[in-house]
């Protein structure tokens, strides 16, 4: 998967579950992978797999479950799925994080927002946290703080690595094409492994017309997730 072999990883995680039908986490692994190649509906029947041979497996597969819901636009149905998680696990960050980045990106900020501070205190995962800040103070309006964000995220990337699509998120956001871009093929040149969450990931709606995505989703051999040519 990180070197964007799509068949090779289907078939190693198909051989996976042949070899032990009950390692619920091939199931999960094989649900993200159909999921970034579009693949919707099959990748929601591989999380319903895992969840009926280990219900202990519940909580992750319900947020990845409602966020298929989501890129399906069954809202009802995402719902019900992010509830379920909340009841069993409520201090799970990864069901917080889903729900405020869906507030942000429908204009509940906050909802949204308060969703974040909670993932803020249960959460290890800092640069994804200042990403997913950034980009919602970016739709806000409030520009400061998302470029307040980004620095951040700078002064993190000088000891550590941290993958571009964190960055290109937030200038994304904020309307800065041109840099997002610079980014996002950054991204590409090393196989940064948030890239391929892109093509399906609402939030880079606005950009899906520019020459250069189509480029960088070819790139990644996903073509046939590019919108349909005009006309």
């Amino acid at each position: 998967m990180f070197e964007w072999e799509w068949e090779r990883a289907e078939g190693s995680l198909k051989r996976a579950i042949a070899r032990d039908p009950s390692f619920t986490w091939a199931y999960q692994m094989y649900a993200v992978l159909l999921k970034r190649e579009g693949r919707f509906d099959e990748a929601i029947e591989q999380l319903h797999r895992a969840k009926r041979i280990d219900p202990a497996a519940t909580p992750p597969a319900n947020i990845d479950l409602g966020l298929l819901y989501v890129l399906k636009g069954d809202l009802e149905r995402a719902a019900a799925a992010w509830q379920e998680s909340l009841e069993l696990h409520p201090d799970d960050y990864g069901i917080h994080r889903q729900l405020a980045v869906y507030a942000c990106r429908t204009g509940d900020f906050k909802e949204g927002f308060r969703q974040l501070e909670r993932v803020a205190a249960l959460a290890h995962d800092a640069e994804r946290l200042l990403s997913d800040l950034g980009y919602c103070h970016a739709l806000a309006g409030q520009r400061e703080k998302a470029e307040e964000a980004l620095a951040k995220l700078g002064k993190a990337a000088e000891g550590l690595y941290i993958d571009p699509v964190h960055f290109a998120l937030i200038h994304m956001a904020l309307g800065d094409s041109e840099r997002a871009f610079e980014l996002l093929e950054r991204a590409l040149e090393i196989n940064a492994s948030l890239l391929g969450e892109v093509p399906t990931d609402p939030r880079y709606d606005s950009i899906r017309s520019d020459p250069r995505y189509t480029e960088i989703v070819t790139g990644m051999g996903l073509e046939h997730l590019l919108p349909p040519p005009k006309g």
